[in-house]
């Protein structure tokens, strides 16, 4: 066999092992739920969650990072009572693939508008987004 054939056999399978991807990323985010009347949270101490409509943000809530390149999942932390009104929970998602532009899901709740890649790289791959009001 040509020695170019070997190569090309040896590429494919370098790609298959995912060894040739594109860069990945490990995007960080905050997600603010608020809810003016307090009703929307659940907190006990220092710990919140949703509750009513908002019944699907809690710890463990999937979280989608996702592109042109493939889409990622990780989940929400335990929710941090900033006050009755507000419950701020933290995710970490890594692998992300490069993609011009990303599109980020919460629960059933989604998130915010898709955000273009450049921007969330010079956001240092920090995402943030309010849920509520």
């Amino acid at each position: 066999m040509p020695r170019s054939i070997f190569r090309l056999i040896a590429i494919c399978a370098l790609v298959a092992a995912g060894c040739l991807a594109g860069p990945t990323h490990t995007v960080t985010g905050l997600v603010d739920l608020l809810d003016s009347t307090g009703a929307g949270i659940a907190v006990t101490r220092t710990t919140c969650k949703g509750t009513g409509t908002n019944s699907d943000l809690g710890p463990g809530t999937q979280v989608t990072v996702g592109g042109e390149n493939g889409t990622v999942t990780g989940t929400l932390s335990q929710g941090e009572a900033r006050s009755s009104t507000d419950c701020r929970f933290t995710f970490s998602v890594t692998g992300v693939p490069d993609s011009p532009s990303y599109e980020v899901r919460i629960g059933q709740n989604g998130g915010g508008p898709p955000v273009p890649g450049p921007k969330l790289a010079a956001d240092n791959w920090v995402y943030a987004v309010t849920i509520g009001s």
